[in-house]
This record gives structure tokens, sequence and C-alpha cells, in this order.
């Protein structure tokens, strides 16, 4: 049986494909405490909000927080399921040409203490997704954007998947891409606010292709044409992946804290300043060298700049078995 299984589909009707939910003076909109036990289904959303815009002429995506509001995917589990799939906490959105997510005020997003565990997942196993996407699938330009000003945060901290058989593994995972287009761009600045991926688990699983922990990955998808990214931190914010892990697991390719850029590094950036920090910190990555094809704990593809007291920080970090720990490509 599956009890009190949530997903929410807000859709763009408009003539013009606009789309807005604004939430202000402590507003929040929460998709948190749902379950699923013991359950057989083939598969399963514990808690699923997509925010959708499509338009012929102009598909728009805005999203606004503001005066202490929030968005809370927290506290759903799956628990002891075989399932073909599973998503516990999937934050998606999905627009035809530009996406812009604004948070102020001490607002956040929390995508936190999600569990997916003593689970067999015939597929894929997804915990604590955070995704925006180009619903189209002709070549217009995409733009998507993500703004956090005034303290405030977005969280993907303390999810896990522990003793847990699956194909694939996503565990925190934070990706917001732009593709497709001409000129695709995807563009993340912080100013007194952070970004954190903290505390997330797998441990004591068999995954038979590939097994991700605690991933930020802004990127664009590779074209013919023009893609990029821009990441930027401001005033004393912060980017922390710190204390996620894979322990005693059977994964042929496992990734670990991985902060990766456009696949094209050249047209991308991170830009750290005003004292602020990039931070991955006692993350530890222990599967045997005969399960561990590829494992990296910390990866950066882009050109990136530190100034203004900044630091980019790799400490305490732990690979047993094999593993790459530490690569940062392109220039700093």
């Amino acid at each position: 049986s599956a009890s009190s299984v949530a997903y929410v589909s807000i859709y763009g009707v408009t003539y013009d494909g606009l789309t807005i939910l604004a939430l202000s003076n402590g507003s929040a909109f929460s998709m948190s405490g749902n379950t699923a036990f013991k359950s057989n289904l083939t598969v399963i959303y514990a808690a699923f909000l997509q925010i959708r815009s499509d338009g012929t002429s102009n598909g728009t995506l805005e999203i606004s927080l503001s005066d202490q509001s929030r968005i809370d995917l927290s506290r759903n589990a799956i628990w002891g399921s075989t399932i073909l799939k599973a998503t516990v906490a999937y934050f998606s959105l999905s627009t035809r040409l530009r996406a812009q997510v604004t948070l102020g005020g001490q607002s956040a997003i929390a995508v936190n203490d999600n569990s997916l565990s003593n689970s067999s997942v015939r597929l894929n196993a997804v915990v604590a997704h955070f995704f925006t996407t180009p619903s189209n699938t002709d070549l217009v330009s995409t733009f998507i954007s993500l703004s956090l000003s005034g303290q405030c945060e977005f969280t993907l901290s303390h999810n896990a998947m522990d003793n847990c058989s699956a194909t694939n593994a996503y565990v925190a995972f934070l990706s917001p891409y732009s593709g497709y287009g001409p000129f695709s761009h995807c563009d993340i600045a912080l100013n007194e606010s952070s970004v954190g991926l903290r505390g997330n688990s797998l441990m004591g699983s068999a995954i038979s292709s590939v097994a991700i922990v605690a991933q930020f990955s802004p990127y664009s998808i590779e074209n013919i044409y023009y893609s990029s990214t821009d990441v930027a931190l401001n005033n004393q914010s912060t980017l922390h992946l710190s204390g996620n892990g894979i322990g005693n697991c059977t994964v042929p390719v496992a990734y670990v804290a991985l902060v990766g850029l456009n696949r094209d590094g050249s047209l991308s950036s991170l830009n750290v300043d005003g004292s602020s920090i990039v931070s991955v910190e006692g993350n530890r990555l222990a599967v045997g060298a005969a399960q561990a094809t590829l494992s990296a704990l910390l990866t950066i593809g882009a050109n990136t700049s530190l100034s203004g007291g900044s630091r980019l920080l790799v400490v305490g970090n732990e690979v047993v078995g094999y593993g790459l720990l530490v690569n940062i490509s392109h220039s700093v």
C-alpha cells in the first residue's frame, strides 16, 4: 500500500505560456511528511512538484520568494519497498524559453531529510532532486536564472538512500541547466546567501550502474551553437558540499560532492568574491577497487576566479579504494 503519496503539477495555461508562483510575507508551499511504506507499486513519487510553462510565443516561468517565505519538500520517505522506479522528493521546473527563480529577504528552498532506504529499485532511484529543463525539443534559446539575495538558503541536506539496491542512484542532486537553442545560458547568483548539500548518505547499497551523492551541476547542453554557465558568489555567500558519503557499497561508477559546470568549460565561469567560500569538506567515498572504476570527490570544469578574500576549500575528504580525490580543470 502507499500512504499519502503526493503529486502536484502547476501548468501555465495563458496564451503566452506565462506561469508565476509568488510567495511573500512568510508564506510557504510545502510537500512534506509523505510516506510510502512496504509498497510493491511499479512507480512511486512520494513528493513531486512540477511547475511548467510551455507556450507557442513565450514560454516563461517566474518563481519569487520574499520576506521569509519557503518552498519545502522535506521529511518524505519510501521505505522497504520493491519498485521499478522510485522518486522521493523531486522539484522540477520546465520552460520553453525562460525560467527565473528569485529568493530574497531570508527566504528558502529546502529539500531535506528525505529517505529511500531498505528498498529494491529495479531502475532509477531518486532522492532530493532539483531540476530545471527546457521543455521544448526544437532549437529555441533558453535562459535559466537562479538568484538568492539577503540571507537566503537553498539546501539539499541529510537525505539518505541506505541499504538499497538500484540500477542508478541519485541523492541530493541540484542541476539547473539550459540547452538546445542558438544561445542557451544558465546564470546562478548568490549574494549574502548560501547553497548547501550536506550530510547526504548512500551506505551499504548495491548499485549496478551509477551512484551520485551531493552534486551541484549547473550546465548547458553541448550543441553546435553557443551555451554558457555563470556562477557568482558575492558578499559572504557560501557553496557547501560537506559531510556527504558513499560507503560499503557495490557500484561501478560513483561520485561524491561533485561541483561540475558546463561540459565545455571555456564557456563557463565560477566567480567567488567578497569573502565568499566554496567548501568541499569532510566527504567520504569508500568502495572497493574492484567495484569503483571511476570516482570523484571534486571536479570543477570552469574558469574559476577568487577575489576579495574569498576561498576555495577542499579539506578533510577521504577516498578508500580507488578514486579521484580532486580535479580542477581549466584555469583558476
